[in-house]
């Protein structure tokens, strides 16, 4: 009896690791989607390939995602901010905007409903 309890428990505990590791994929295949789909939209609204870096970390229940954009110039960022990139963010990805020239700079409010519904985008220098 002992031996297959022993068994039992180590197909428990396989099948736990597996599962987590199933979740963890497919967080990481959303961010890639997510990635894929605001780097085409950027391709798009800027007429070609732009020198804007695109990278996404993936949400987990602890922490919320992040969109960070990255360009060498704060002009690009304009252009990419003014266009329809936020509409595909999801709500619970914070946006992270780096314009080499000036440093860091963030966008605080995550809440893309109420930035649809007219709210101004407010860029912080930190």
């Amino acid at each position: 009896m002992q031996p297959a309890l022993a068994f039992l428990l180590f197909l428990t505990g396989l099948t736990g690791l597996l599962e987590c590791l199933n979740w963890r994929d497919r967080r990481r295949a959303r961010a890639l989607q997510l990635a894929a789909e605001i780097n085409a939209e950027v391709s798009r609204q800027l007429k070609g390939e732009s020198l804007v870096v695109i990278e996404v970390l993936p949400a987990s229940p602890w922490r919320s995602g992040r969109v960070v954009l990255t360009a060498p110039r704060n002009e690009f960022l304009r252009e990419v901010l003014s266009t329809p990139i936020l509409s595909s963010i999801p709500a619970n990805y914070e946006l992270l905007v780096k314009a080499a020239e000036e440093g860091i700079t963030e966008i605080r409010s995550v809440s893309w409903r109420a930035l649809w519904a007219g709210s101004s985008i407010q860029l912080v220098a930190g």
